[in-house]
């Protein structure tokens, strides 16, 4: 993900298997989607192991919620919670990206 990330913006882990990705100056709601979308296919890009002498191609599924300030909060705990929220409805519907409402 950090080769995938413009300088000014920033990529944690959170907890778990979660990470946040922080947007700086990201453009309107589809510029977003877009910036979601290629991640998802970063992510999820197929990796090739070696397994006991053999190759095994493994890959991961990613859900993304997306919360934008001051729409969905303006401090970093309602943000994060209404990312987290969008990000459960993302798995749910297996869209792989869903907006905060």
């Amino acid at each position: 993900m950090k080769e995938n990330t413009r300088n000014d913006d920033t990529v944690s882990r959170y907890g778990g298997d979660e990470f946040l990705y922080l947007l700086m100056e990201a453009g309107d709601a589809n510029a977003v989607r877009l910036i979601a979308e290629k991640l998802i296919a970063v992510v999820g890009a197929p990796c090739d192991l070696d397994v006991a002498g053999s190759t095994v191609s493994v890959s991961v599924s990613v859900s993304i919620g997306i919360a934008i300030f001051p729409r969905h909060g303006v401090q970093a705990d309602a943000l994060i919670k209404s990312a987290d929220e969008a990000m459960y409805r993302a798995k749910q519907l297996k869209s792989r990206c869903a907006f905060a409402d």
